[in-house]
């Protein structure tokens, strides 16, 4: 097996990982273009430029949406419309092992 076989097909099985899964997210930026910045659920930092599958969107600043991953690409997100669930934000948890 080539060297670098491994590592792309690690890299491959971590992406199919996110096909057909719609995450929740929370628009936080219009754009002029037509694409949105949107922090997801469970992320910190925002995905900027977001297309949408719409021609006319209208969605608006801290309206929830749901994204999916064109092909399963974690750098390929794209709007699919509107969500009723709210962001999840994560929580950290403190364990005593005694």
């Amino acid at each position: 097996m080539p060297s670098w076989a491994g590592g792309t097909e690690k890299r491959i099985v971590n992406q199919i990982g996110y096909r057909n899964t719609v995450i929740v997210g929370e628009v936080t930026k219009v754009n002029p273009n037509k694409t949105y910045d949107c922090k997801l659920s469970g992320e910190t930092e925002s995905y900027v430029n977001i297309p949408t599958i719409f021609s006319n969107p209208d969605f608006e600043v801290s309206e929830m949406i749901g994204i999916q991953f064109n092909y399963g690409d974690r750098g390929d997100p794209i709007i699919i419309g509107r969500d009723r669930r709210k962001v999840q934000t994560p929580k950290v948890v403190y364990y005593n092992y005694v």
